[in-house]
């Protein structure tokens, strides 16, 4: 996670949003990464999640999705982590962040990478496809055509990875995810990082993109 701040080109950013949070937990690890940043988690729900709630402070708070853009703040960081898979119009909600960007902020974008061997190795039962979930799925130039579309630039591009290994075989096995799944899926994980090394594409991919030069 520094890594991937620290290629934001912000030194010390004071404004993050994560934007489709979930349970907060990616929020909260974002406090002990960023020194006296201010975390805004945001997701779909009025209310902040259960998870999240006792965690509120002056550092981290929560809004919801229509809430957002009322309060006219603008954030130095947005981090948009594993959400385009689950819209319908991602070039739309890229255009809504980007109206959130200040003038030299930056969006972490991170999304299965639909090119991934773990694809091709599961077929059908491949946790990326997260029937009925995930509605779109990326490849590295879908994924650069939909920033392009919604009037971003891609700075730059990198491979991600998941534990997905243990996800993967419930699919196969067809049997509810549970401690011997988990404990499975952790033995196999270096085997799913020596394939995306080896071959390149790893089970997501993280872009860095920002407001096109000359735009606002």
């Amino acid at each position: 996670m520094r890594r991937w701040f620290a290629s934001s080109g912000v030194i010390r950013p004071r404004s993050i949003l994560d934007f489709g949070c979930g349970n907060g937990a990616f929020s909260r690890a974002v406090l002990d990464v960023v020194d006296d940043a201010r975390v805004v988690a945001s997701d779909y729900h009025a209310e902040a999640p259960h998870e999240l709630a006792g965690s509120l402070s002056e550092r981290l708070s929560y809004r919801s999705y229509d809430e957002l853009d009322r309060h006219g703040e603008r954030y130095e960081i947005i981090i948009c982590r594993h959400v385009l898979e689950h819209v319908h119009e991602p070039v739309g909600m890229l255009r809504r962040l980007s109206a959130l960007l200040a003038p030299d902020g930056s969006i972490l974008l991170e999304v299965p990478w639909y090119e991934s061997p773990l694809r091709r190795l599961f077929g059908r039962f491949w946790h990326g496809y997260y029937v009925p979930f995930h509605t779109l799925h990326y490849s590295r130039r879908g994924i650069e055509n939909v920033v392009r579309e919604a009037g971003l630039d891609v700075i730059s591009a990198q491979g991600a990875e998941m534990p997905t290994m243990g996800r993967n075989l419930q699919n196969v096995l067809r049997r509810p995810y549970g401690p011997a799944l988990f404990v499975l899926g952790v033995a196999l994980h270096p085997i799913q990082l020596a394939i995306g090394r080896v071959s390149g594409r790893s089970t997501a991919q993280q872009l860095l993109i920002r407001h096109r030069v000359g735009a606002a």
